[in-house]
């Protein structure tokens, strides 16, 4: 059985006799207010496949960091990223300010830490940037 407590939400996970057990547990010592099948926790989509496991996306995320800063008509980048990227030289395209991409690239670490860490190297590269990013980072 699984227990994810963040604040005063709660996500129990596990075979539904030890789920009933633990939540009339609880009820003895709190008020609880049951939920029942989970589909978005902490900003997660949580779907059930049809093997009985868990897939965990972050598209609602995902797509509020696009709009936020946006990014809707940004070209696509490659995964793996480029190897010779961090090569790259000048200062021709830098940035005036580098607050929206500080904040942009937190935005991405929370995703990729989440639910992609397919992207968490190309993230970790961009945030090397931090202090001078440009253009076309």
């Amino acid at each position: 059985m699984y227990i994810i407590v963040y604040v005063d939400d709660l996500l129990i996970a596990g075979k539904e006799e030890d789920i009933r057990k633990i939540i009339k547990e609880l009820e003895e010592e709190y008020e609880l207010k049951n939920l029942g099948e989970v589909n978005y926790y902490l900003g997660i989509n949580i779907e059930r496949t049809k093997e009985g496991n868990f897939a965990l996306n972050q598209k609602n995320k995902i797509e509020e960091i696009v709009e936020k800063f946006n990014l809707k008509e940004a070209k696509p980048s490659n995964i793996p990223m480029d190897p010779n990227y961090l090569k790259q030289e000048g200062e021709d395209d830098l940035l005036p300010n580098n607050t929206q991409y500080r904040k942009a690239v937190g935005a991405l670490l929370y995703i990729a830490t989440v639910s992609r860490p397919d992207i968490a190297v190309a993230v970790n590269i961009l945030s090397r940037r931090n202090e001078k990013p440009r253009e076309r980072d």
